[in-house]
């Protein structure tokens, strides 16, 4: 109940920017014609607005699958309206201040405003050309740890960490496919999935087995592991943890397992599930949390904003959750909500190292500005 009024007012406030930024191309066309174009910038403006808002909720019905152009075009036409709502509003903004304080004259003069329409428009083309091609390239990113361990333990521990796949109407067994051959050409010791490997509806996948196929291609001698996120839930959860374990993968429910005598793994169940899991909520920090092995102790939790839940002997959290505020502003968001927004993050010398990675896939619109799609090598050097 909490959530319905600050939702209920940001809802209205993003119809009203829509409509207002509709109402401003249509001056700007009156500007510079006195015909049909206002008319004619409406119709469209109105009918691409509607059609691209119609693709993205019908992607999210359950068991509804959309051909994958489709849904995929349409969520890269929802990121062009908010680009476009964004400039036309800023834009009509700066020209009323330039009229305000006179730099401007009223009415509007045509070169100005057909100034604000070219650039406004190349502003849309252009981010949404840049964001999409950039979110479809996967990126390498690496980091340099050490931590402690028993002599038994391995020296040196290589660890590739992928999160939010978000795999469903628009991403599926082809993008998991070259994340899969990013991963191996790192060659890991173990390989973590930090969590959002589907997009909350297991119907939505064409291909479920090429999927599985996929995943099954995994290559780490100390295994492949992965804990739940948010979004691995609602319909068809069971069959999303199913088609996991299917391609060879540990999934850990506030559970752990010591591999070897080189590490122990623990992965959590998501602390907020959108939806169904078909499973037990999260539970208490289970007996791992007093392990007096000595052994390095890596713990996949899909939020960063539950590190605060870890104190010794954990020596690394691993987590996704955030995109990295995927398209900006949302990464200077992300950094104000939670301490381990992106990258590494200790609170202290005596608290565990955190790692939270911007994911491989994206969420909604297939864009991505001021973040990247990745795939994480950790190197770990464990000192004896």
């Amino acid at each position: 109940m909490r959530y319905i009024i600050p939702a209920s007012v940001m809802l209205i406030a993003l119809v009203a920017l829509i409509a207002n930024a509709g109402r401003v191309g249509r001056n700007w066309c009156r500007v510079l014609s006195h015909g049909a174009a206002p008319t004619v910038f409406t119709a469209c403006y109105s009918a691409f607005a509607v059609a691209v808002i119609a693709i993205a909720v019908i992607v999210r019905l359950p068991a509804v699958q959309l051909p994958r152009p489709v849904a995929a075009g349409g969520y890269a036409g929802l990121a062009a309206l908010l680009f476009f709502v964004v400039a036309a509003n800023l834009a009509a903004l700066l020209l009323w201040l330039g009229r305000l304080v006179r730099l401007l004259p009223t009415p509007l003069p045509r070169p100005a405003a057909l100034t604000a329409l070219a650039l406004t428009g190349a502003l849309v083309v252009g981010l949404t050309t840049y964001g999409t091609v950039h979110a479809a390239t996967l990126q390498n990113r690496s980091y340099d740890l050490a931590v402690s361990g028993p002599a038994s333990s391995a020296d040196n521990l290589d660890i590739a960490l992928i999160s939010d796949t978000h795999l469903g109407a628009i991403l599926g067994a082809d993008f998991i496919g070259r994340v899969v051959d990013r991963v191996n050409a790192l060659h890991p010791d173990v390989v973590l999935i930090a969590g959002d490997v589907f997009d909350g509806d297991f119907g939505a996948l064409s291909d479920p087995e090429a999927v599985r196929a996929q995943f099954a291609r995994l290559d780490a001698p100390d295994g492949v592991f992965a804990c739940l996120g948010n979004h691995d839930a609602g319909p068809g959860a069971a069959e999303m943890t199913a088609l996991l374990e299917a391609a060879g993968v540990t999934v850990l429910r506030d559970e752990a397992v010591q591999v070897k005598d080189r590490f122990i793994v623990a992965g959590r169940r998501d602390s907020s599930p959108i939806g169904d899991t078909a499973d037990s909520p999260r539970q208490p920090l289970p007996a791992w949390t007093a392990s007096q092995s000595g052994l390095p102790v890596i713990v996949l939790d899909h939020q960063p904003g539950n590190i605060g839940e870890y104190g010794a002997p954990v020596d690394l959290i691993v987590c996704g959750h955030t995109h990295g505020g995927q398209i900006f502003p949302g990464n200077l968001i992300v950094k104000a909500l939670y301490a381990a927004a992106y990258g590494y993050y200790q609170a202290s010398e005596e608290a565990p190292r955190v790692v939270t990675t911007s994911g491989a896939g994206t969420w909604g619109p297939p864009v991505r500005i001021a973040s990247d799609s990745e795939v994480v090598q950790l190197r770990l050097t464990i000192e004896h």
